[in-house]
């Protein structure tokens, strides 16, 4: 009997892999499918996802120790590129994150050390010596004895100890990452045997900042749009009618960035402006608040009621 573990440690994957004709394809090749999930107990996730094959198994919160903050931190350092630079320098929620200081010492002992690749393996073999993994899965294990596992986040606490425990067990891996630029914030502390990503740019940070041999890396596209490709497609006149738009006026679409960018609505009211002034040829603008931020439409407020301005609301901050 084939057997697959799926973790699912984010509704946010549920969303891109669970949703769509990926998880019908693993269902038909796969005999059982051991969802690994919080939402193990949650009556909603399991009668959406639910199927004669399919087994629901908790997935533990991952209780951290000293050391687990060390490799963290140093996985952390071990991928440097132009956006550590800034946040090192200026900060990203908080200008006060930023350090000079900080920034030229990293620079100078982590820039070239992030270069080595067997510094990376290195670290991570270290990891599994001194931070070997729970064994709160060790009895899944023994009971499905699973012929793959498929960590669908492979950056997530939760995902890197079932990751260690497959390989306790000698099961094979496949990993990829929750979004697309998980690849270059930290270097993972445990990879996997092959790796799937959603294109050419994040084939090559897979390359670059992980380490990934070439022949491991398959692209696989973006799992959550397949099903729009068939069923979801709009003209431009039915797309404005739902969301209120005028469909014979240029629109600009703007999406927010959440939390990090507060100023996100004086954007929004220089663009208003511009359009009143007749400086730009777009003449409304359609909002998208941040689905990851359940009150990021309210940043937004003022703009209620704005001829000049839309903002979107089907959204559903319970699925993000």
């Amino acid at each position: 009997m084939k057997t697959l573990f799926l973790t699912i440690s984010r509704g946010g994957t549920a969303r891109n892999l669970l949703q769509n004709k990926f998880f019908d394809k693993i269902k038909s090749y796969f005999d059982r499918v051991v969802i690994i999930t919080p939402g193990s107990k949650s009556e909603r996730f399991k009668k959406e996802f639910g199927a004669d094959k399919v087994i629901f198994a908790d997935m533990y919160e991952y209780e951290w120790k000293p050391l687990d903050n060390f490799f963290v931190g140093l996985q952390k350092m071990l991928v440097y590129n132009a956006s550590t630079e800034v946040r090192d320098r200026y900060g990203i929620f908080d200008p006060k994150e930023g350090n000079y200081l900080k920034y030229v010492l990293k620079k100078i002992i982590f820039f070239p050390l992030s270069k080595i690749g067997w510094l990376k393996e290195f670290v991570r073999w270290c990891d599994v010596q001194l931070v070997p993994p729970s064994t709160r899965y060790d009895s899944l294990f023994e009971e499905y004895k699973p012929d793959l596992i498929f960590a669908s986040s492979a950056l997530e606490d939760m995902e890197v100890d079932i990751i260690k425990t497959a390989k306790k067990f000698g099961v094979k891996t496949v990993g990829m990452g929750k979004t697309w630029d998980n690849l270059s914030k930290i270097a993972f502390r445990a990879k996997t045997e092959e790796f799937l990503v959603w294109g050419q740019y994040s084939k090559e940070e897979a390359i670059r900042f992980q380490n990934y041999d070439e022949t491991k890396i398959h692209i696989c596209g973006i799992p959550q749009y397949d099903d729009w490709i068939d069923s979801h497609l709009e003209t431009r006149d039915e797309f404005c009618a739902r969301v209120g738009l005028d469909p014979l006026k240029k629109i600009i679409v703007y999406g927010s960035e959440g939390r990090v960018a507060t100023y996100d609505p004086d954007i929004v009211a220089m663009l208003v402006e511009d359009i009143r002034a007749q400086k730009i040829l777009a003449s409304q603008i359609y909002i998208r608040p941040h689905q990851m931020y359940p009150n990021d439409r309210e940043k937004f407020a003022q703009f209620e009621g704005v001829p000049e301005v839309v903002i979107d609301t089907p959204w559903n901050s319970d699925n993000a």
